[in-house]
């Protein structure tokens, strides 16, 4: 936090966050509203994981630190070749450990108690193809931060930032510039 208030022009920030990231600049925005400018999420499961996708995805977590598994993943979110094996390599670095405690943290979902204060700009996106509990929060997030935009990313997969950096980075940067992304919804 006090990264933020020294380094940025006047101590609030662009935060963006994916997947925990997302449940993180959750925690932020209703802990901290002043210190963020803008706020945008991704595949942030913020209100949890049904029971089915909690278990397809608890049996995976034993592979999490395996580097083939996630050059398999890699390859099935079509992430380009050449980015593939730094994919691989960065997701897999993880301790078991780490990954056990991470799982248990995110399928818990991160929506916190109490009212919000935030009231800035917020963009929340799922991947075309992430699991249903991504798409189910954005009801309980618009609940609380009226203000929420939602958006669909068509035709990618939860780590689509890699899938196709061009758009999300046509995002990131028109939300933090306008706090408004031309595609996504009231």
């Amino acid at each position: 936090m006090s990264l933020i208030r020294t380094r940025s022009t006047d101590g609030r920030a662009h935060v963006v966050g994916l997947s925990l990231g997302g449940l993180v600049a959750v925690q932020l925005i209703h802990r901290h509203p002043d210190l963020v400018r803008t706020c945008t999420i991704s595949g942030a499961a913020a209100t949890g994981y049904a029971w089915w996708e909690r278990l397809v995805i608890g049996v995976q977590v034993p592979l999490w630190h395996r580097h083939w598994y996630w050059a398999a993943q890699a390859a099935a979110f079509r992430i380009p070749a050449d980015a593939r094996d730094l994919f691989a390599a960065t997701a897999a670095a993880a301790s078991p450990e780490s990954n056990r405690r991470m799982f248990r943290e995110v399928i818990a979902g991160a929506m916190p108690v109490g009212d919000f204060r935030y009231t800035g700009p917020l963009l929340a996106v799922a991947a075309q193809h992430d699991v249903a509990s991504i798409h189910r929060a954005f009801g309980p997030l618009r609940d609380r931060l009226p203000q929420l935009l939602t958006w669909q990313a068509a035709g990618v997969h939860h780590p689509w930032n890699v899938e196709d950096p061009e758009l999300f980075t046509r995002m990131v940067r028109t939300h933090a510039e306008t706090a408004t992304w031309p595609d996504a919804r009231a």
